[in-house]
């Protein structure tokens, strides 16, 4: 048994990614843009996973930190 770093979860080595260090479940719920939080919601530009800290909220959708400078949402580099 295999403990998940994101999840705190005890899984078998069939459902645990050594890549990241985490269950398949969070592997395939992990933030696109950091890889080491949960996602919150989809990119409503490019579609990719994002956390809260990596997205700006514009409305009723979330645009990741990357697609949100391009469309001059913000102005800086967020820290990670």
């Amino acid at each position: 048994m295999i403990r998940c770093r994101v999840c705190g979860r005890h899984v078998c080595s069939d459902d645990f990614d050594h890549s990241i260090n985490a269950c398949k479940a969070c592997s395939a719920t992990l933030c696109q843009v950091c890889r080491e939080r949960l996602a919150i919601g989809h990119c409503a530009k490019c579609g990719r996973l994002v956390c809260r800290r990596d997205s700006v909220r514009v409305g009723l959708s979330r645009y990741c930190i990357d697609c949100a400078r391009e469309l001059g949402l913000v102005s800086e580099v967020k820290n990670k």
